[in-house]
């Protein structure tokens, strides 16, 4: 579940926010962090059940600048958590993540 919002400050500049909520079933948790007695033993991590829960929430903005028109610079950034039951899982190294970016583009 998502939810953005864009505004143009100028003609030549968008901002762009937005944020998200990620929900697993049973399923789907256990193939990214559950760890199986057999995966148990073959990694030395302990054996976990991943339920259903929240795998992640996320916020993220992204300013974009048209340089021409056709060409274009943007910039974004995102921050990440991961739920309890994601974060508890041996698997997990860091409940939290964060992504910069840059780059330039070319509308054709």
């Amino acid at each position: 579940l998502g939810i953005g919002i864009t505004l143009a400050p100028s003609p030549a500049d968008s901002l762009t926010f937005d944020t998200s909520v990620v929900w697993s079933d049973a399923s789907d948790m256990q193939a990214w962090y559950g760890v199986t007695s057999t995966q148990s033993v073959r990694s030395g991590l302990t054996s976990y059940q991943a339920n259903s829960g929240i795998r992640r929430v996320s916020v993220g903005a992204l300013w974009t600048h048209s340089l021409s028109e056709n060409w274009f610079s943007s910039l974004a950034g995102n921050v990440s958590r991961l739920g309890q039951v994601a974060a508890n899982s041996p698997i997990t190294q860091d409940r939290n993540a964060s992504l910069l970016s840059a780059g330039i583009g070319y509308r054709f």
